[in-house]
């Protein structure tokens, strides 16, 4: 066998390994970008004790900045909480989950249950979550588990899923 068969040879099972790990690597699809924005969008509103008001709306300003739409739109099934009810844009939902201090000494939300539909354009998309808020209200009354169903829609913007719609159902007894 001659030199240069062999290198030849050597070269094209480089280049099928090549095409074979190509395959077979994990891509980044629009559903493991559409949800890792939403465990964004969770980690964003998780209250710390320490953390004083104006570094919390700053920080939730800029990690909502990169997971909403400017003119996201939001309605939220709380009868006990007449102000919440809806609303409009990244600022007013910002100064709301900035709010979310003065009820809760400590409070973590977990999406579970989460089922992502894209549209077939790729430009869209639906998901359908339980969220689960866990904190301790700062009134003294004790720790407290929130389960609600949640939709979210979200939108291809400048090559970024961004979430332009929130609906949240009444609280799951």
């Amino acid at each position: 066998m001659g030199r240069a068969r062999v290198v030849v040879l050597v070269a094209a099972a480089i280049v099928v390994a090549a095409a074979i790990a190509w395959w077979a690597w994990p891509r980044d699809t629009p559903e493991t970008r559409i949800r890792a924005q939403l465990a964004r969008l969770a980690r964003a509103v998780h209250v710390d004790p320490a953390e004083s008001p104006l570094a919390r709306r700053a920080r939730i300003g800029g990690e909502l900045e990169e997971v909403l739409s400017k003119e996201v739109v939001y309605d939220v099934d709380e009868p006990s909480l007449p102000g919440l009810g809806s609303g409009s844009g990244r600022g007013a939902l910002a100064d709301l989950a900035t709010q979310a201090a003065a009820a809760w000494t400590d409070a973590d939300v977990d999406l579970s249950d989460v089922r992502v539909t894209v549209a077939p354009s790729l430009r869209s998309a639906t998901v359908d979550a339980t969220a689960t808020l866990a904190g301790t209200r700062r009134d003294g009354s004790g720790s407290e588990h929130d389960r609600r169903d949640v939709t979210f829609e979200l939108r291809l913007i400048d090559g970024e899923w961004r979430v332009s719609a929130i609906h949240v159902s009444a609280r799951r007894e």
